[in-house]
Formats: C-alpha cells, sequence, structure tokens
C-alpha cells in the first residue's frame, strides 16, 4: 500500500471540517491547518516577536499570551495584513505539516487546510478536495459565530481563494443535506482516495 497525501480546501462555513470529519471516519489521518497555525503563534518565537512588533500590546492578553481572536479582528480587517500574516506563519506551518506526514504511519493524510491555493502547494499533494457551499447556506451555518458585517467581510477577502479552490482535482458540493454530504465523501473515498493508494 502506498501512502498518499490528501488536500482539503474549503472556505469559511463551507463545510471543510465536516468532510475531514467523515473521511476519518474511513480511516484518512486528519492533520488540521488551524491546529498548526495555532502552534506557530504561540510557540514560534519569530513570529510571536512579529506579531507583537505590528499588531502592539492590544493582542496580548494579561498573561502575556496572544488573543487570538483580536489578531483575527485586526488581520481580517484588510487584505494587506491577511497576507502579511499568510506569509509570516506559512514556512512553519508548511514544515510543520510535512514533518507530520513523513511520520505518519496512516496510508492517507489529509492536510485540512483553507489556504492550500493560496498557499500555492497544491501540486504537492496526490490529489486535491475542494469543499464549496452556496453563499446563503454559508451566511446561516455561521450567523452565530460571527456578526453579519463581520461575515461578508471575511467572505470577500476569501473570494479570490475559492476561485482557485475551483481548480482542485474533486469539488464536493455542500449544499444539500448531511446524508448527502455522506454520499459524495463515500464516492470520493472509493473512487478517488483508494485507488491512489493501490
Amino acid at each position: 500500500m502506498k501512502k498518499i497525501s490528501v488536500g482539503l480546501a474549503g472556505g469559511i462555513g463551507s463545510g471543510k471540517s465536516t468532510v475531514a470529519s467523515l473521511l476519518e471516519n474511513y480511516g484518512a489521518e486528519i492533520v488540521s491547518g488551524d491546529e498548526l497555525g495555532r502552534e506557530v503563534v504561540e510557540n514560534d518565537p519569530s513570529v510571536k516577536v512579529e506579531i507583537q512588533r505590528v499588531l502592539g500590546d492590544t493582542v496580548l492578553r494579561p498573561d502575556g499570551s496572544f488573543d487570538r481572536g483580536r489578531i483575527a479582528q485586526r488581520v481580517f480587517a484588510e487584505q494587506r495584513m491577511i497576507d502579511w500574516l499568510t506569509k509570516l506563519t506559512f514556512p512553519a506551518i508548511h514544515m510543520r505539516w510535512l514533518s507530520a506526514f513523513q511520520s505518519s504511519n496512516s496510508r492517507v493524510i489529509v492536510f485540512d487546510a483553507a489556504l492550500i491555493f493560496e498557499w500555492g502547494i497544491e501540486r504537492e499533494f496526490d490529489l486535491t478536495i475542494g469543499v464549496l457551499a452556496d453563499h446563503e447556506l454559508v451566511m446561516s451555518r455561521i450567523g452565530e459565530k460571527f456578526s453579519r458585517d463581520d461575515i461578508l467581510r471575511r467572505m470577500s477577502l476569501q473570494a479570490s481563494m475559492i476561485g482557485k479552490i475551483m481548480f482542485a482535482d474533486v469539488l464536493i458540493e455542500n449544499n444539500d443535506s448531511r446524508e448527502n454530504l455522506m454520499r459524495q465523501v463515500e464516492r470520493v473515498w472509493y473512487d478517488n482516495i483508494l485507488p491512489l493508494t493501490a
């Protein structure tokens, strides 16, 4: 059996994490880009210094740790700040992903990361999967977590990312029931993923 890498990308509210969970049920190992990003922000000294230099002490909690919510508020306000943070954190996130893949004993390792195509690493994977959802469904799914203005701002900044996700090897549309999503993931597992491990 060959060990393969799968890149899983999707915008906010698309259901990417649900797809990751379903793939995990089939036996895939999931590496979370969000968790790696959190690790880098909290533990990489050079990244921490640069974030504090640019954003100041307002993003620090009383105990000196970063308040990720405040960082997100500042960064998601404009594209240039997103570009800055992406460029700052990507090298260390990428290194951690490669290390996780190389050390894994699983036959299918999925990198669950929204920015795979933005980072330009899609060709490193044996297969890429893009998860898409209609605008109104996304709004309803994440409406309790963010304000409408915050959602619209984040979605507008993700427009280019979603355009690039359209070039994934396989697209999953999460616009229907969970049962429909499960059927799509099952089909991707057996038709697209397993043959690559043979």
